[in-house]
């Protein structure tokens, strides 16, 4: 766990180096990220969670504000509820989206 954390937090803290100017370069930078979870990742399914850190991407750039956090906050009361494996496997797919939601909101900002 602590390893897909430092991953993520890396993955986030390096991907603003990268100057995104379009569209392509956007999506760069969020595969960047996304690839960097499933590296990173002990117990979630690889497709789940790219494909979550590239959902929690584009509600962050398409999306309302109030998207991101709440659909977070919806993982962390659902995680929650959950034990064990199950629960392990819910929280890396939750920090996936997270990831992804802080790739597209960075993005965003920055006005790509």
């Amino acid at each position: 766990m602590k390893r897909l954390i430092i991953a993520a937090v890396m993955a986030v803290t390096l991907a603003p180096l990268a100057q995104a100017k379009n569209a392509q370069a956007v999506d760069t930078r969020v595969n960047g990220v996304c690839g960097a979870m499933v590296d990173a990742l002990q117990m979630a399914d690889p497709n789940v969670v790219f494909d979550m850190c590239w959902r929690g991407a584009r509600d962050a750039y398409q999306g309302s504000p109030t998207t991101c956090p709440k659909k977070i906050k919806q993982f962390e009361q659902q995680a929650e509820k959950l034990d064990g494996m199950k629960r392990g496997e819910y929280v890396q797919i939750g920090e996936a989206y997270r990831a992804g939601c802080n790739i597209g909101k960075s993005s965003k900002d920055a006005g790509y």
